[in-house]
């Protein structure tokens, strides 16, 4: 009798054509994804913005941090190494230079500590005329090094009438400087210094037509450095004024060396107009550099079960300590002036309700003063915008709810409050549904494994010598085709792809796995093949590539377990010829499951955060789609198999 055939109608052909189109069209979306998503760029070519000569030794002030490993003069045409200086390892934003290299431009060899290479150039200043260098910093620190300090309207510095500030002299002696100088400093009749201050050490002074100078003689050796402070504030009535401060320094058979600094006279509001926090990113490294891989302004606390889950699953748990930071900010500050801001920047946690200090949130007392606030330094050239990174210590007394970061910048050197922002911070516990779901895998892993291990004989009693050899070949397949080439092509795809990385290793791996999976399941389609097929895979995986952890024991029992109930239920182990639909709902789903449940673990005993579009595109594609279009194509193989076998 001749047996009739429907080759034109397949129960898994799809209405949209044939299986394998469904898996085109997540390859064309990541097609158009790829270019955008190659590795990180590089980080901009570091540059030298200012070189200070002090006797034998040049500081290089650089344009952003860097962990230099050595820096090798060029000579003539970029070839000979004429010079070479070597630093500890450790990111720093300035190379000092001992000996000092020949005056004129240089061109440089900077080479990295990770063997990175980049090019500088710069000019080294002469060496200072009568073996004399002077600086004057007023505010204390206003100033930054290496630019001048001459009167005029672009290199101004600002001083709040509000408060004391700090002013400072530096005297630098070089080579061939005199023995003996005399130095006289004037401050207008505008600024009041602190006269007590200035005659206890030592100075005297004069007062001519309200202004004060003080006055003193000095003896000096090479490579002495001399640095004085006075403590000055200007009159209230010389708000919006603008001054000069001038310094003379005199030798016996030598010119005198004259300095001055121009100086405006403003009120802190003027100050906050022109110096601003513009963000506080958190959290972030201790570099400053905000961390994308964790939900920004929430700072997620450890709770004491997942601690112990982790402890126990042989993983590391964050720990609350008063004496490190649990995480950081980057404080991001802006410059609108037309001189350099030496800034102090700080951080008191809020509460949000009542506006006072929030508990929990101290900065250690070996640290500082009980209630003090975390603060650090910063530089902010003119017109510009720079970063610090702030730490934030977080004990067990700070409960789960909504703060508030509260930021002030002071200028270095005075007490009066440039700028303030508040920006919020929420603190939540561990993510509870990733806990959850991680704990019904560990309670569904810890009953049916000893069952699964127990009834296994019987399980395999219902299943045929031959049918058992190609449920173990299906499942050696799934290991040699999938687990093998994954490892050695995941390691380079996520070097090249960072974020698309499942999705590029999905195309491959996890269709290949499905179609797996629905031939065999075709082939034999009765309760409990996925569990011999995976167990298989799972055994082969672990003696070959060391993967029996406690991780995927929670992944891989409950991922079968749902999936021998998906294809029972949608009828493809009933021993019923199910309908594409239905083929592809039991794959779709079992897919969903899957990838839901590894980011769960990822979340729970990793500690990663996924946005929340990242987290629908992977159960949309890597879920469902993969796995339903693997799972069709694999059906019509084992159907194709069936009867050619037949």
């Amino acid at each position: 009798m001749r047996r009739l055939t429907a080759p034109t109608t397949h129960p898994f052909r799809t209405p949209f054509g044939p299986a394998w189109r469904l898996a085109a069209v997540p390859a064309l979306f990541l097609f158009l994804l790829i270019p955008g998503c190659a590795a990180p760029p590089e980080p901009p070519a570091p540059r030298v913005e200012s070189a200070e000569r002090s006797g034998d030794r040049v500081t290089l002030a650089l344009n952003r941090g860097i962990d230099a490993a050595r820096l090798e003069l060029l000579g003539p045409g970029g070839q000979n190494v004429e010079q070479r200086w070597t630093f500890t390892s450790g990111e720093r934003r300035q190379l000092t230079l001992s000996p000092a290299p020949d005056p004129g431009a240089c061109e440089a060899r900077l080479v990295e500590t990770g063997g990175r290479i980049w090019t500088l150039r710069f000019e080294v200043p002469e060496p200072a005329a009568g073996g004399l260098r002077a600086r004057m910093e007023l505010p204390f620190g206003a100033v930054p090094r290496g630019v001048s300090s001459t009167a005029s309207a672009s290199r101004e510095v600002w001083l709040p009438v509000e408060a004391l500030s700090t002013f400072a002299l530096t005297i630098d002696a070089e080579a061939g400087a005199p023995e003996r100088v005399e130095v006289t400093l004037a401050f207008p009749p505008a600024i009041v210094a602190n006269n007590n201050q200035a005659l206890a050490n030592g100075w005297s002074m004069e007062i001519a037509g309200g202004a004060f100078s003080f006055i003193r003689s000095l003896p000096l050796r090479p490579g002495d450095r001399k640095q004085f402070l006075f403590h000055v504030q200007p009159l209230e009535e010389a708000a919006g004024t603008r001054a000069v401060v001038r310094l003379r320094i005199e030798a016996k058979d030598a010119p005198a060396l004259t300095r001055e600094t121009a100086v405006r006279c403003v009120r802190a509001k003027e100050l906050a107009q022109s110096v601003r926090v513009t963000g506080a990113d958190v959290p972030a490294d201790r570099n400053g550099a905000p961390d994308v891989s964790k939900r920004p302004g929430v700072l997620q606390l450890p709770t004491h079960l997942g601690q112990k889950l982790r402890a126990a699953l042989g993983m590391a748990a964050p720990k609350l300590e008063r004496e490190e930071p649990f995480s950081y900010q980057s404080v991001r500050v802006r410059n609108e002036t037309d001189a350099a801001m030496a800034l102090e920047v700080s951080c008191q946690m809020r509460d949000l309700r009542t506006g006072g200090p929030a508990v929990g949130f101290d900065l250690p007392v070996v640290l500082g003063l009980p209630g003090a606030s975390p603060s650090n330094t910063l530089l902010v050239p003119a017109r510009g915008e720079r970063s610090v990174a702030l730490p934030l210590y977080v004990d067990d007394e700070a409960l789960p709810g909504e703060y508030v970061r509260h930021v002030e910048t002071r200028l270095i050197g005075s007490d009066a409050v440039v700028s303030t922002a508040d920006f919020p911070l929420g603190i939540e516990q561990t993510d509870r549904p990733p806990l959850y779901f991680t704990l019904l895998a560990a309670l569904i892993t810890a009953l049916a494994l000893p069952v699964l291990l127990l009834r296994a004989r019987r399980i395999m009693r219902g299943f045929t010598n031959t049918e058992l050899v190609q449920i173990a070949l299906f499942g050696a397949a799934s290991f040699v085709l999938v687990n093998v080439p994954s490892q050695l092509a995941s390691t380079l795809i996520s070097a090249l792809l960072p974020v698309l990385n499942p999705f590029v290793l999905g195309l491959w791996d996890t269709l290949a796995a499905s179609a797996i999976e629905g031939a065999v399941v075709a082939l034999v389609p009765r309760p409990g093949v996925v569990l011999l097929a995976g167990g298989v895979r799972f055994l082969l995986n672990g003696i070959l590539f060391g993967a029996f952890s406690p991780v995927s024991f929670l992944m891989t029992v409950p991922s079968l377990l749902v999936f021998e109930a998906l294809l029972w239920i949608c009828g493809c182990t009933r021993g019923h010829k199910p309908s594409a639909w239905a083929w592809g709902l039991a794959f779709g789903l079992n897919g969903i499951v899957a990838a839901g449940l590894n980011l769960a673990l990822a979340m729970a005993l990793y500690r990663l955060f996924y946005a929340d579009w990242y987290i629908a595109l992977y159960l949309v594609t890597n879920g469902f789609t993969y796995h339903a279009a693997g799972g069709a194509m694999g059906a019509r193989l084992g159907l194709s198999l069936q009867r050619t076998a037949e």
